[in-house]
């Protein structure tokens, strides 16, 4: 049965078929199979098999099928059988059924599009790219194959053909037909074919048509459908008319337009601008060469700024042109050019234009300039002018001809004139019957006086050019110029020098007296006080010493030197030095200067002659000299016990000790020497002579001269020790001083038995709010031997301890100390000081409350080694400087030689509640040389130890 047996089926429906197979026999039958004799699809749930039918029994079967072209046309049948495969004998009747279709129909649909200008005239222009699609759709039931014939109707031919699979194509011998083959396009399928088309030159202004014609699919060799384009290429075009409409006379005579124009005469222009092509125009501009000359153009109608101008229409512009000097003597050739642009888009400027002249002739030039010439100023003294005063002058330069002169400038003749400050001479151009005034200045020279200055004035310009010059009637190569001239008086020569000599140095020595070796510096200043310049100028000096030789200045090569100019007014310092001998000790040393010199300019009539330019007399300057240095020191060195400071003797030993002019001991005066100890001496001295006055370092040093803090010496070791510092000063000469250090070393007792322990002290600070603050600061901690810290401890390396923050909020530092080897206990009491062993709880004014854990430690060979934590807390929060971050302690800005300053960090103190804690002794140094000591002495004590056990 087909359910949609009342419908005409078409291509592609779906028919849903029932076949009911039922046993009309009388016996039970089994494995029956169904058939179909079209290509259908079973449908869920049935199937061909059917396992067992009874008697009378029916079986539903559901199958579809899809139409297909050859089914189109007619009814098509479909039977359907079956089969007992158990019993082939059993006879079957097939089922049928007939379903009508739709008639065939062959059609199809062709249609062609082109792409759409980019260009704001929505035309295309030479060079663009025009994109073509031409689809295909099979609007029938029949699978068609399908011919097709494009056209072409344009300069070029098409390029760039993209077809799908399926598609072929050919083009003829013109390349204007392409012939495009469709193959098997199944119904409703959809063919595209694109190419492309680059508009050419000889497309412009024209229209490209291009037509597609397709074969008729029931009459091959019929058309069949069609379609078409057309597309419109631009044609920008300006047409430009110019013409004089007339001439004007400068007194209002109207001419003739074909009249000679005349300076001043008014010509009157008409341009006519028509867009001949057929796009709209825009930015339609005149450009006018008389309007590029910016001079004399009057637009009397419309203006050169014409904007947009459409295809077809026009646009009038008139103007006026008077006639300027520098049109004389030529044809005025005027040239109005039109442009535009087809679109406004940046990409797209390709401008269009077109232009026309016209020349009117000009009448002849004639150029010509005249100056003159005045002395506005008056001499100061009435009479003649001296050296050095200004004359001034007015320059008048006027151009009395027709024609206007370019880059005038006025020229003053005189040599040295120049423009006066205010005034100018740039060019200029003046126009007949216009002038320009300069103002010169001009200062009197020595080749001046006692003559006339003569000053003649003049000009000069460029004629400005002719574009047809005649060449029997030429301009001339400069303007004919008329000139101008003054004359006026100066005085007479008077040739003159003068000469101050100063000493610039000062002696060393406090009494002001030079010593051998010390410089002298001598400034001499020569000054020309005449009024001619002098040239060739000796100045010499010679020197007289206190026992009346003669000499010159040791840095002044044989007393002279020479200056080889100085013009009137000017003056020249000469420096030079004389190194103090031992001839010139002793007393006064006075040197003399004399100069003298010769004019530049010679007299050209020497009626008197020249004065010589010399002074009235001598310059002389005397200094005080020294008496020689024959001064020494005696160096003594002792050698003690570090501990107890009593004196101990040395057998036989040789020591070193140099003398340095620096606190920093790195400038050594003289050799190294050597201080001998030759059989059981506790003291020996060495002497340093030929010394100056003046400051100097003592230091103990290795045989090279490199400074030492330690020493060892028959396996003991020592410390030098300076207990009034290393520093000697000498105030006379021919004087000695004195200098004693000291050796302090370790010395071990017969019976004693020393072992080490040790005490770390931790200093911490603490703002007011109780927060840890970081300082600059050093603080100090004593160690002493009794509970009122009246006496430092002497068994400790160190009993004063310096605690440097650093800019830290907490430091430590370890301090070693001896203790008795049997076991008894030594006490020590540990409390904060200033840097000369003072409790700070005896002060009234320390800026901070201190607090101690473990103020007070006991040792033995059998304790453990001790700590102490010492908390200052601020009581004030201040933001000024301390007396702790002053000159006198470690943090100060002496030691912050790099310009840092001392409170970086969180650091706040205040000056009013706190005290000195430091000192200005060079803490690091004198650490050093504890630490170095205490280090040598616990080797030696560990070494005794060890040798004991």
């Amino acid at each position: 049965g087909n359910v949609k047996s009342s419908n005409v089926f078409s291509l592609h429906d779906t028919v849903t078929y029932e076949i009911k197979v039922t046993n009309i026999g009388t016996v039970d039958l089994t494995n029956i199979l169904v058939s179909d004799t079209k290509k259908v699809t079973l449908a869920e749930g049935s199937s061909w098999q059917i396992e067992k039918l009874a008697p009378g029994d029916s079986r539903n079967i559901v199958v579809t099928y899809l139409v297909k072209e050859e089914d189109l046309g007619s009814e098509f049948t479909n039977i359907a059988n079956a089969q007992v495969t158990d019993d082939p004998t059993v006879p079957v009747k097939p089922g049928e059924a007939k379903n009508p279709t739709d008639e065939i129909k062959k059609s199809y649909t062709v249609v062609k599009t082109t792409s759409k200008s980019a260009n704001d005239s929505g035309k295309f222009k030479v060079g663009d790219v025009i994109d073509y699609t031409v689809t295909v759709t099979n609007t029938g039931n029949q699978t068609l194959d399908i011919t097709l014939k494009d056209t072409l109707n344009a300069a070029g031919t098409i390029e760039n053909i993209v077809a799908e699979e399926g598609i072929s194509y050919s083009t003829d011998e013109t390349g204007k037909i392409t012939t495009f083959t469709l193959k098997d396009v199944a119904p409703e399928a959809v063919k595209t074919i694109t190419y492309q088309y680059t508009v050419l030159e000889g497309d412009v202004g024209k229209t490209i048509s291009n037509g597609v014609v397709g074969t008729n699919p029931e009459e091959p060799e019929k058309p069949g459908p069609k379609d078409d384009t057309e597309t419109d290429v631009e044609n920008p075009k300006l047409e430009v008319a110019k013409e004089v409409t007339a001439i004007t006379g400068a007194d209002g005579t109207e001419k003739g337009t074909d009249a000679m124009a005349s300076l001043g005469d008014t010509i009157s222009y008409k341009v006519t601008v028509t867009n001949a092509g057929n796009v709209d125009l825009q930015n339609v501009v005149i450009d006018d060469t008389l309007v590029e000359s910016e001079s004399g153009v009057t637009v009397t109608q419309g203006s050169f700024e014409i904007g947009t101008l459409a295809a077809s229409d026009f646009v009038t512009v008139e103007y006026t042109y008077v006639v300027q000097e520098n049109d004389l003597g030529k044809i005025i050739v005027n040239t109005a050019t039109a442009t535009g642009e087809v679109s406004d888009d940046p990409e797209d400027k390709d401008p269009t234009k077109d232009e026309d002249t016209e020349e009117t002739p000009t009448e002849s030039r004639n150029p010509h300039l005249t100056v003159t010439k005045v002395t506005t100023s008056t001499p100061a003294n009435g009479t003649a002018y001296v050296l050095g005063e200004v004359i001034e002058y007015t320059v008048t330069v006027t151009n009395d001809g027709n024609v206007t002169i370019e880059n005038v400038v006025a020229v003053d003749e005189l040599a040295g004139a120049v423009v006066k400050e205010g005034s100018s001479n740039e060019p200029e151009t003046l126009a007949p019957g216009e002038s320009k005034e300069v103002l010169f200045q001009y200062e009197v020279q020595e080749s001046d006086l006692g003559k006339t200055v003569v000053n003649t004035a003049t000009a000069t310009g460029d004629i400005r050019p002719n574009p047809n010059p005649d060449p029997e009637n030429p301009d001339p190569e400069e303007p004919p110029v008329v000139p101008g001239e003054e004359e006026d008086p100066t005085i007479d020569r008077n040739p003159s020098l003068d000469v101050v000599k100063t000493v610039t140095s000062t002696p060393a020595a406090a009494d002001g007296k030079y010593v051998v070796g010390e410089t002298i510096t001598y400034q001499v200043t020569v000054t020309n006080n005449g009024n001619l310049t002098l040239t060739d100028i000796t100045v010499t000096d010679a020197m007289s010493r206190p026992d009346g030789t003669g000499t010159v200045p040791s840095g002044l090569e044989q007393g002279t030197t020479v200056i080889d100019r100085l013009a009137p007014g000017e003056s020249r310092t000469i420096t030079y030095d004389h190194v103090v001998a031992e001839a010139d000790l002793g007393g006064n040393l006075t040197n003399a200067v004399t100069v003298g010199g010769t004019p530049q300019i010679p007299d050209p009539t020497p009626n008197p002659s020249d004065p010589e330019p010399r002074p009235q007399d001598e310059t002389t300057i005397t200094v005080i000299t020294e008496d020689p240095s024959n001064c020494s020191i005696v160096v003594t060195k002792q050698t003690i016990d570090a501990l107890s400071d009593e004196l101990v003797t040395v057998t036989e030993g040789q020591f070193y000790v140099a003398l340095f002019s620096d606190e920093a001991m790195t400038q050594r005066v003289g050799d190294v020497q050597a201080i001998s100890f030759n059989g059981n001496q506790a003291s020996s001295s060495v002497t340093f002579e030929n010394l100056k006055r003046g400051t100097y370092y003592v230091a103990e040093t290795d045989a090279d001269g490199n400074v030492i803090t330690t020493g060892e010496y028959g396996g003991g070791a020592y410390v030098p020790q300076y207990p009034n510092g290393n520093s000697v000063v000498i105030t006379e000469n021919a004087s000695s001083a004195n200098f004693t250090f000291n050796n302090g070393f370790v010395v071990m007792p017969d019976d004693g038995f020393y072992i080490a322990k040790t005490i770390t002290i931790t200093k911490k600070v603490k703002s007011i709010s109780g927060k840890d603050k970081n300082v600059n600061n050093t603080f100090y901690a004593g160690i002493f031997a009794d509970a009122n810290y009246t006496k430092l401890s002497d068994t400790v390396s160190q009993n004063i301890v310096a605690l440097d923050l650093n800019g830290n909020s907490s430091v430590s530092a370890e301090v070693q100390v001896t203790v008795p080897d049997n076991d008894e206990a030594l006490e020590l009491y540990i409390t904060e000081v200033t840097a000369d062993g003072t409790p700070v709880e005896t002060l009234d004014d320390f800026g901070y409350n201190v607090e101690i854990d473990n103020a007070s430690v006991t040792l033995s060979e059998t304790s453990a080694d001790a700590a102490v934590t010492i908390t200052n807390t601020s009581v004030e929060e201040e933001e000024v400087e301390s007396e702790c971050e002053s000159t006198e302690t470690s943090s100060t800005s002496e030691e912050k030689k790099d310009g840092s300053d001392a409170n970086d960090g969180n650091t706040s103190s205040k000056a009013a509640k706190s005290v000195k804690t430091g000192d200005e002794t060079n803490i690091t140094l004198y650490a050093a040389l504890l630490l170095g000591a205490a280090f040598i002495f616990f080797v030696a004590a560990a070494s005794r130890r060890r040798r004991k056990s």
